[in-house]
């Protein structure tokens, strides 16, 4: 098991729930490595119970959700570009909302995801058979290349659209 605390925040950490949006992936994002060849993961994202009697006054329950997607196994900065989409919740106006997931030895990313506009706490819960080890992805990249040189001031992302007279390697998705 790993129980990982956090928030969606007005300071950037709320993205909304659009998978597709640009400010998606602002939200928290968890890394979590499956180490067998195959392994069945139950996730559990919930929120403070508020009910009438309780000291929350003026909090209500957000609408949440997670998606979880598969990303490099080298992955240790938060994710820009969406990754191979395996699972996602309901978005549920609820305490909680839970799934589970059959999925293949890597590494994969957990968004939990609030309406737009909604903050408050939540707790992430992963289970899996094996070890579960599940950490906050915080860093945006690196802080430095080298001593001796600058960071990177563009990035290129190329996508193939068409591609002729080449044939896929035996074994390749």
């Amino acid at each position: 098991e790993s129980v990982l605390h956090s928030e969606w925040s007005v300071q950037g950490r709320n993205g909304g729930h659009e998978f597709e949006s640009a400010t998606f992936l602002s939200n928290p994002q968890y890394v979590f490595d499956i180490i067998q060849d195959e392994d069945t993961i139950l996730v559990s994202l919930e929120q403070h119970d508020i009910q009438p009697g309780r000291q929350h006054f003026g909090r209500q329950l957000n609408t949440i959700g997670y998606r979880v997607m598969k990303v490099e196994e080298n992955r240790i900065y938060r994710v820009h570009i969406q990754g191979e989409h395996m699972i996602s919740s309901d978005m549920t106006k609820g305490r909680s909302v839970f799934g589970t997931c059959k999925l293949f030895k890597g590494r994969y990313v957990i968004v939990p995801c609030a309406n737009k506009n909604e903050v408050g706490p939540f707790m992430l819960r992963l289970y899996t058979s094996s070890k579960a080890s599940g950490k906050e992805l915080t860093k945006e990249g690196p802080t430095k290349t080298c001593p001796c040189s600058s960071l990177p001031t563009l990035v290129t992302t190329l996508t193939v659209e068409k591609l002729e007279g080449i044939t896929k390697p035996a074994g390749s998705k």
